[in-house]
């Protein structure tokens, strides 16, 4: 399966994909990788956030805190 994640709702442990499908969870798990690709996803490079150093893990944090707020 391959989607696109819409939006983590840290306070109702959900995540929306952009096909309308919904995931509840328990504990989230974000996998780090050693190098950021995008695989020629247009935006992807403007809009994502890597995360693959401790600097990078701190604003990915930053950025879900203020979205969830």
């Amino acid at each position: 399966m391959q989607d696109t994640v819409e939006s983590i709702h840290p306070h109702q442990r959900r995540v929306i994909l952009a096909s309308g499908k919904v995931f509840e969870y328990g504990n989230l798990v974000l996998a780090l990788g050693s190098k950021t690709t995008y695989f020629d996803t247009s935006g992807a490079a403007e809009h994502a956030i890597p995360f693959t150093s401790g600097e990078e893990a701190i604003r990915f944090t930053k950025t879900l805190a203020t979205q969830a707020a």
